[in-house]
């Protein structure tokens, strides 16, 4: 919709997506595994490298390549083979990959892109671990930080990069990013004109508002509250 009212036609456009994931689905995607390969050797034997980083990870799921099945294969990889670190009570962060030896911005806890696998999770419906990555992701950068308050850009658990990029510009937009179509799930999409809801709420919480104080798809501006049942008889989506 967005192409033809540029006056473009869109069956071009599709039809080189669909070339791309069916390539990245063909090429890449281990169905034993579950998850993409982090890339193929381009000469030699051409073997897949099977231990992706988290942008491996999040970014094929905002962007609406994989199915949800598959989207959950890929999050249980990162339960179960991406580097823990608690942070308090549930809450945790994660590390940007396996690699070793240590290398920047690959082997590292980076709060941006802990941030954006947290919306990958509120984006494939497991808003639980959702939560924890992100509160884990606040608490981590806004209050154990040598900058308290701040958006940093590594968290203070990294031992060679620790609390660097104060209000790094990639934290504070996936940090905005996942509140608001994260937790809130207020998801615009300012091209077709439309705005899709989709909270993302802890079961354990009764209310929340929201007030985004300017334009997110239309000249209005958005102010929600959300006001749930936790009864017992009314059960709520996961």
């Amino acid at each position: 919709m967005s192409i033809r009212r540029r006056g473009l036609l869109p069956e071009p456009f599709r039809r080189e997506a669909e070339k791309i994931r069916g390539a990245m689905n063909e090429v890449l995607w281990m169905p034993t595994d579950g998850w993409y390969a982090e890339y193929r050797d381009l000469l030699g034997l051409k073997r897949l490298h099977p231990s992706a980083e988290l942008p491996s990870v999040y970014h094929p799921i905002d962007s609406d390549v994989p199915d949800m099945f598959q989207a959950y294969q890929m999050l249980r990889y990162v339960d179960t083979q991406i580097e823990h670190v608690p942070v308090e009570g549930d809450s945790v962060t994660i590390w940007t990959s396996n690699w070793v030896p240590w290398i920047w911005s690959v082997r590292d806890v980076i709060q941006s892109e802990v941030a954006h696998t947290a919306l990958a999770y509120w984006q494939a419906g497991r808003r639980k671990k959702a939560y924890d990555l992100y509160r884990g992701v606040i608490v981590d950068a806004m209050y154990c930080s040598t900058v308290p308050g701040a958006c940093q850009g590594t968290s203070e658990h990294s031992r060679r990069n620790a609390g660097v990029a104060s209000d790094f510009s990639c934290s504070v937009a996936m940090f905005g990013r996942a509140m608001v179509e994260g937790l809130f799930g207020i998801v615009p999409d300012a091209l077709e004109g439309e705005l899709l809801i989709r909270p993302g709420l802890p079961r354990e919480w009764d209310s929340a508002s929201i007030d985004t104080g300017g334009s997110i798809a239309t000249s209005d501006i958005i102010c929600i509250r959300w006001l749930c049942s936790m009864s017992r008889n009314a059960p709520v989506p996961s």
